[in-house]
């Protein structure tokens, strides 16, 4: 009985993880004429594997004779959430109904991820939401390639599949699946493979976060021969060679267009954001509520401040800033005191890979590093913890 429990928790895994990675695609690839259906279905699917997942949990108890380790980074994504719950009642946005429903799927994704982490043993539990993630991205890369590229030769669709949203994700899972390649050495390929798909949708953020953060987990994660290193430069010269003269045409129509999205306008979007802001500095204008009190510039409408602190600070204020500090401060103490070498190596590579992308991005809805990530990773980073040293008697 025991068996077959673990067996239907690990499938739940695999298909939460799969479902995280690869709904970012689901309006695109069905729902183009009817955006917001497909929103509507998003937000539809994900509550339905909420309510699939705590009924099993219901029916099927973890078998554990120790209650799971609640790690404090989940203390401050309760309050972040809890934030933005209590903020529906001040919200600038158009609609707090539609606001709630987005809310319900952040805190969705987090709940579904935690249960799932009830069953031991957890790293495992973690390693098969990791598995179905980068298989979820791995299809939604076949389709990026697949389709047009946009206007400004980015892989994606600039409405529906946007290259930053994608390119993003790619990051993610290159380096997921570089630490699974510590038990399954074929997911180094598939890391690479998703290294060059970041490379071509051209989302400078995440390509930049990406190079610091993978830097460090190659240096801290793998024991590296000389060979090895050396044949990784070799590799990575000839992949930025290949894709040199696409850089070079990208960044000429980027540096001469007049758009909101290059540097030059994203420094507009921060200071008219954060004169905005300053009207309520303390709580913030409330969920999902830039796109609405921000104005539009001709026929362009950001939906977020292209920047953390700052979308934070707007959605949130002051309060919403000194929670969100808690919450990556808890978990860069909980990933340093990790026992696990390869594990605390993930988790402060993509505390590194979030923080430089929400230097210029960030997430409409949450922080720039998923609150679902976040849950995945503190779980088994306490599980880990290195045993404090016993004093002498």
């Amino acid at each position: 009985m025991i068996a077959r429990t673990g067996q239907r928790s690990s499938f739940l895994c695999n298909v939460t993880g799969f479902l995280l990675a690869f709904r970012v695609c689901l309006t695109y690839v069905f729902f183009q004429a009817d955006p917001q259906l497909g929103a509507a279905t998003t937000i539809g699917v994900t509550l339905a594997w909420l309510m699939i997942t705590f009924g099993y949990s219901v029916v099927n108890p973890p078998p554990r004779t120790d209650p799971l380790t609640f790690p404090k980074p989940l203390v401050w994504i309760a309050m972040y959430l809890g934030l933005g719950a209590a903020s529906l009642l001040w919200t600038g946005a158009g609609s707090v109904a539609i606001a709630a429903c987005y809310w319900s799927v952040t805190a969705a994704d987090v709940i579904i991820v935690y249960v799932l982490l009830c069953y031991e043993p957890v790293e495992q539990r973690a390693c098969g939401i990791m598995y179905g993630f980068i298989s979820g991205a791995a299809a939604v890369a076949i389709i990026a390639w697949v389709i047009p590229a946009t206007d400004d030769l980015r892989l994606g669709h600039e409405e529906f599949l946007h290259p930053n949203l994608i390119g993003f994700e790619f990051a993610i899972a290159a380096l997921v699946a570089g630490f699974l390649a510590h038990e399954n050495k074929n997911s180094m390929w598939l890391a690479g493979g998703f290294v060059v798909t970041l490379i071509r949708t051209l989302s400078k953020g995440a390509i930049v976060g990406f190079a610091f953060a993978g830097l460090y987990f190659l240096l801290r994660g793998f024991k590296l021969s000389p060979r090895a290193r050396a044949y990784l430069g070799f590799v990575s010269t000839v992949v930025l060679l290949v894709f040199w003269g696409l850089l070079e045409t990208y960044l000429d129509l980027y540096t001469q267009g007049s758009n909101l999205e290059t540097l030059t306008g994203r420094t507009y979007i921060w200071t008219q954001s954060l004169d905005i802001a300053m009207e309520k500095p303390w709580l913030g204008h409330g969920f999902d509520s830039f796109r609405w009190a921000f104005p539009p510039f001709d026929a362009f409408q950001p939906w977020q401040a292209h920047n953390e602190v700052i979308q934070q600070f707007f959605a949130y204020g002051i309060v919403g800033v000194l929670v969100v500090c808690g919450a990556y401060w808890t978990f860069y103490r909980q990933a340093r005191l990790c026992a696990k070498t390869s594990l605390r190596s993930l988790a402060i590579a993509i505390l590194i890979l979030t923080l430089v992308r929400g230097l210029v991005d960030t997430d409409r809805f949450e922080l720039c590093f998923p609150l679902w990530l976040m849950t995945l990773l503190a779980a088994p980073l306490a599980h880990n913890r290195t045993p404090p040293p016993v004093s002498p008697s």
